[in-house]
């Protein structure tokens, strides 16, 4: 867990046990067993919207979602898709490639990507960089365009 994430998680944990308190103050729970039952609730709801938050998890989201429509696609327009397909190539190279749309226009290889903030980078950048907390945060990460291209090679190699 990253130093920032530790932080995150121990604001939940603050602003539940202050909801608690404050809940008891104003007479909602009366004994103690009510007091830790909402305790545990808030507690868990934080460490629900934690867990979402993560940038992990913010991916498998995206993939989600992506896949649903892809199946709706599909129903409507006579295709298959595969999610989440691992390819290894000849040279024991490996590409986890999130979507692969087979249609009768082609084969389409996916990659998803559930990033918030601005996103600035080119075709040809090897990286690209998101910017977050209005320029505060900037966070580079591997060109999707390139990342694509490298899947659709292996593909082809294994193919």
């Amino acid at each position: 867990m990253k130093r920032n994430d530790k932080k995150e998680f121990l604001s939940f944990i603050i602003i539940a046990l202050v909801i608690c308190a404050i809940l008891s103050a104003i007479g909602v729970s009366t004994d103690v067993g009510s007091f830790f039952i909402v305790l545990i609730v808030i507690c868990a709801i934080s460490l629900l919207i934690f867990f979402l938050n993560l940038p992990f998890m913010k991916g498998k989201i995206g993939e989600a979602i992506v896949s649903l429509l892809l199946k709706e696609f599909t129903k409507k327009h006579n295709g298959k898709v595969i999610n989440d397909v691992i390819i290894v190539d000849e040279e024991n190279k490996s590409s986890q490639i999130d979507h692969i749309l087979f249609h009768t226009s082609g084969i389409y290889v996916i990659e998803t990507k559930n990033f918030s903030g601005r996103i600035y980078g080119k075709e040809s950048d090897k990286t690209w960089t998101q910017v977050l907390a209005k320029g505060k945060v900037k966070n580079k990460f591997y060109s999707p365009v390139l990342q694509n291209q490298k899947h659709i090679e292996r593909m082809q190699n294994v193919l």
